[in-house]
């Protein structure tokens, strides 16, 4: 099997159990998060995500050396970005702010043939409206040499493993 390093950006209830999925599965994957209390508990073993399961996989030795937390991003094959997208019930809309931060935090981090997968519940077109223009500034090309997904969280928070799996 081709392993991959992946970064994830956010490890809340959405990011963390893909964290830990793909670390079991051998790929190299680096948590960001701009929660320090979180970067500390995941480097430390322990998890701050509710889940039956989710520790018994955050304890298994080969999620152990594969999955390391941060604060910030570095360079990878695949980026996950997997933060909240709140709505703004005054304006009845999708709150993008930490979308876009999340896509300007790796830019500086991307090179030709990362793909990068926006797993965040977004309204239609924010990867072509929102996305694919920051990415674009850097030089690089959506579907030429560099790709963008969006592959939106179906997960519910009571029964995370089951719904991973």
């Amino acid at each position: 099997m081709q392993t991959s390093n992946i970064v994830v950006i956010g490890t809340g209830y959405v990011g963390l159990p893909a964290a830990l999925m793909l670390a079991k599965a051998g790929h190299q994957v680096i948590g960001v998060d701009i929660d320090e209390n979180i970067v500390h508990a995941i480097n430390e073993g322990v998890l701050l995500v509710k889940g039956e399961q989710l520790q018994e996989i955050m304890d298994d030795p080969t999620v152990r050396q594969n999955l390391k937390a941060q604060s910030t991003p570095c360079e990878a094959d695949v980026f996950i970005i997997a933060v909240p997208t709140p709505l703004d019930k005054k304006n009845n809309t999708a709150n993008l702010d930490m979308v876009i931060e999340a896509t300007n935090s790796i830019v500086p981090h991307l090179c030709e043939g990362n793909l990068i997968i926006l797993e965040s519940t977004v309204p239609p077109l924010t990867c072509r409206n929102v996305m694919t223009p920051i990415i674009e500034a850097s030089g690089l090309s959506i579907g030429n040499n560099i790709y963008l997904a969006h592959c939106p969280e179906r997960i519910l928070p009571s029964d995370i493993f089951y719904e991973i799996v």
